[in-house]
């Protein structure tokens, strides 16, 4: 039988040794649970529809799933948050953060990649419920000059556009978006200015991530406040919502604030948090050296504790606040949730600043994910659940881990009596159109070649990626 998820692959129109012998996870909630039974793959035996509820058994669960895949992949440590209901359900943090140092779910930064952009689009949608940013104004008219972007044949770029990730740039990564040393760390606007890419597509066509269109998003916010973006976003983002261990700074070392003028740093405190990145050598995690991100900081910058980010996710669950604290009006925050575009019907999109994500039984999410040269992490929200599911592994061969966690979750505790649930369909992202199952006739059409369009169309580059970003899709008898 051909599956209907299938359908996201067949358009291909992308939005997007031996571990330490460490306990279970550390939690904040009351208890330690050892892992559950597990299958022959590693993952925890599943009973019948389990209660939410029983947070020993939801902990022991988290365990098992993490445990198994830390020892699987060699991961160094993991942190994980998991928000309902308005409350922070579990804290949990595995392992090492390095430098001797044991992960601390409140504790422990882990670097956030691409899940940057969510407070930087937060801050831009800040602006529009202010009345600073029409969402339909073209960007030139937010920037400095020496910013602005060359119009298309086929109309101007809009902050609309931004939002919805559909700017129609062309995406480019060599000799610019990492830097493994300090040296030649730009501010935002030296780096806007150097690297311009070449629009490719038609502005609103297709959403595509770009990371410099995010970072564009960030120069407009500053050029509109008169603040740097780092601190706007602890004035109006971190500090209202007490996220005290979140920030876009990164640590330069002594010797490279001195050589020459660098962007804001990281305070010595939350540098002395920030866990080490790992790569996996000889079947063990092995401490890296730090990858710089600051140049283009609004896409992937952010560092941050589980414990901060359950505090933000709460928060968009919420209608925009947190406790006492308050980051934007329940309609604005209504807007983040709703859904804004997709390429194609039945197809996961973008709202007006997250992403959309497919869940077991029908569920619909929304987030962001990211990473740096050896983090990843991941943030998915189910406002129809009012559910928030955070994870991050500080080790590249992390991904598996970090990509399934959300959907084994959803899936063992949500999916059975969630796929009939009534939704509203005017409300909320996590009601867009279900995929329809795709028949024989329907895969016959889509076999072939495709070519993703998130890589380089006209520099060198794209001689170096264009194999990479290349697909076949055949059919036999049971599925493409």
């Amino acid at each position: 039988m051909i599956r209907p998820i299938l359908l996201c692959l067949l358009c291909l129109l992308p939005l997007s040794g031996q571990a330490q012998n460490t306990p279970p996870g550390q939690e904040l909630s009351p208890g330690a649970f050892p892992p559950p039974p597990v299958t022959q793959d590693g993952l925890p035996l599943l009973e019948a529809r389990p209660n939410f509820a029983n947070i020993n058994a939801l902990g022991a669960f988290i365990d098992g799933v993490v445990e198994s895949r830390k020892s699987r992949d060699h991961l160094a440590g993991v942190t994980v948050a998991v928000v309902k209901d308005g409350r922070i359900i579990t804290l949990k943090g595995y392992g090492t953060a390095g430098n001797g140092q044991k992960v601390q779910a409140d504790k422990t930064l882990f670097r956030l990649g691409g899940i940057s952009q969510s407070f930087t689009w937060t801050g831009l949608m800040q602006l529009v419920e202010s009345g600073h940013i029409p969402l339909d104004a073209p960007i030139n008219r937010l920037l400095p000059p020496e910013l602005a972007m060359p119009t298309a044949p086929t109309g101007p770029l809009l902050v609309r556009h931004l939002l919805a990730r559909t700017s129609g740039l062309e995406s480019t990564s060599f000799g610019h978006t990492i830097r493994t040393t300090a040296q030649g760390i730009t501010d935002l606007g030296t780096y806007l200015q150097r690297y311009h890419p070449k629009p490719v597509r038609p502005a609103g066509q297709f959403a595509v991530p770009s990371p410099y269109a995010a970072a564009l998003a960030g120069a407009i916010l500053s050029h509109v406040t008169g603040r740097n973006v780092a601190s706007y976003m602890e004035e109006q983002i971190f500090v209202p919502l007490g996220m005290t261990h979140t920030s876009l700074r990164e640590p330069f070392p002594q010797s490279a604030r001195e050589s020459h003028v660098l962007p804001p740093a990281m305070n010595d405190i939350l540098a002395n948090m920030l866990s080490q990145g790992f790569a996996v050598q000889n079947g063990r995690p092995v401490p890296q050296d730090f990858d710089y991100r600051s140049h283009y900081g609004p896409a992937a910058s952010a560092s941050a504790t589980a414990l901060d980010m359950a505090r933000f996710m709460l928060a968009h669950l919420n209608d925009g606040a947190y406790e006492d604290g308050r980051i934007l009006q329940a309609h604005t925050a209504k807007m983040m949730r709703t859904h804004l575009f997709s390429n194609a019907p039945g197809m996961p999109g973008t709202t007006h600043g997250f992403r959309e994500y497919n869940l077991p039984g029908g569920i619909q999410g929304i987030g962001e994910e990211g990473s740096t040269l050896f983090f990843r992490a991941k943030m998915v929200m189910v406002p129809d659940l009012d559910l928030g599911i955070f994870i991050a592994t500080n080790t590249s061969s992390g991904t598996d881990l970090v990509s399934s966690f959300a959907d084994l979750l959803v899936a063992r505790y949500f999916a059975p009596e969630s796929a009939t649930a009534n939704h509203d369909a005017s409300t909320d992202a996590a009601t867009t159109s279900r995929p329809r199952p795709v028949t024989k006739a329907d895969a016959r059409k889509m076999a072939g070649y495709y070519l993703s369009l998130d890589r380089p169309f006209t520099l060198v580059e794209a001689l170096f990626r264009a194999p990479a970003a290349s697909y076949r899709l055949s059919l036999d008898d049971q599925a493409i």
